[in-house]
């Protein structure tokens, strides 16, 4: 949707995109190529992402400097070279909480992860990873390399699905316990995390996208896209939203 979205203090909510299909040379993301200082609630997106070279991720290819990403989901399959991760390609100095993705996640290269493919001194709270990750090298269920002592607090990966070995970003769990809400321990499942085997394939969900999930039958990440015209869509730019076009 964007090249760049750079703050200080933009914002984006409440944004759901179906169906995106991104392809560039680098920083390929379906909400963005690369932010800088911005905060990213809410949002979701369904589709697939590729980039030629490097920075490709399911909702931005690239989070610079105090990113905040929250409550937020991808769904589809993302594709690049170096730094592919199933939500954020690169994530510098920032933090997602409470979002995850089920987004395969493929680099020809390395540093490639389910929800992250490269974190330098970043966190992740509470988020979770449930889709294929392939690399030669570098890669991750849950987020592929880091540097500068990442913080993962709270955080898990479908091991099964996955096909990764444990890396020390996120805990490693099989399918069946990635379904059971016991798992998933200190989460807010009041206000921000529900559970039904009708949704999202009885993985957790985010409440306020509860209706974007088919109630059963659903394939292919059981995302209802339909369900989209019930949710309210509102872009919230406080200051200095900065438009890149790509050449």
């Amino acid at each position: 949707m964007f090249a760049a979205i750079a703050g200080p203090g933009s914002s984006v909510r409440n944004l759901f995109l179906e169906d995106a299909e991104i392809h560039a040379y680098s920083h390929a993301g379906a909400l963005a190529g690369y932010t800088f200082d911005v905060t990213i609630e809410n949002c979701g997106m369904t589709g697939s992402v590729s980039a030629a070279g490097f920075c490709a991720g399911g909702l931005v290819g690239e989070n610079g400097l105090s990113t905040t990403i929250r409550q937020c989901f991808s769904l589809g399959s993302v594709e690049g070279a170096v730094y592919v991760g199933g939500l954020v390609g690169y994530f510098f100095d920032g933090q997602i909480r409470d979002s995850f993705s089920r987004a395969d996640a493929e680099a020809t290269g390395s540093d490639c992860g389910g929800l992250i493919g490269h974190g330098n001194d970043n966190a992740i709270y509470d988020s979770y990873a449930a889709g294929r990750v392939t690399a030669p090298v570098g890669g991750g269920g849950l987020m592929g390399t880091g540097e500068h002592a990442p913080i993962v607090t709270g955080c898990y990966y479908d091991e099964d699905v996955s096909g990764q070995a444990d890396n020390g970003y996120g805990e490693p769990r099989s399918t069946s316990q990635m379904k059971t809400q016991s798992t998933f321990s200190g989460w807010d499942f009041d206000t921000v995390w529900a559970m039904d085997s009708g949704r999202n394939d009885g993985y957790p969900y985010l409440q306020w996208a509860e209706d974007l999930f088919e109630e059963a039958g659903g394939s292919g990440g059981g995302c209802n896209a339909g369900a989209m015209n019930s949710l309210p869509l509102l872009l919230l730019v406080p200051l200095g939203l900065l438009l890149r076009k790509s050449r």
